[in-house]
């Protein structure tokens, strides 16, 4: 399937824009707690090339991470603290 033709969750414009990703690297903690609080439960945006979905949602997160982890790619670096520290 061809990218253009995703639906992609609500969230800043597709690539962020540098204001954005500044405010992002300054402060991610409320950066992020503004993108949840306009965007909703679950949102999206792209750092890069990379899309990064931002869940907010108890419920949801419990699903993601108990009974669907396997459905999930970590990150490079999530995946290789993992082969460090077990």
């Amino acid at each position: 399937m061809a990218e253009a033709s995703l639906i992609y969750p609500p969230g800043p414009s597709s690539t962020l824009t540098i204001k954005v990703l500044h405010e992002l690297l300054n402060d991610p903690l409320n950066t992020l707690r503004e993108i949840a609080n306009k965007y909703g439960d679950i949102s999206h945006f792209k750092i890069g090339s990379r899309h990064v979905y931002l869940i907010n949602n108890p419920e949801y997160i419990e699903k993601i991470l108990i009974y669907n982890h396997r459905n999930f790619k970590k990150g490079k670096r999530l995946q290789t603290a993992k082969k460090l520290l077990g």
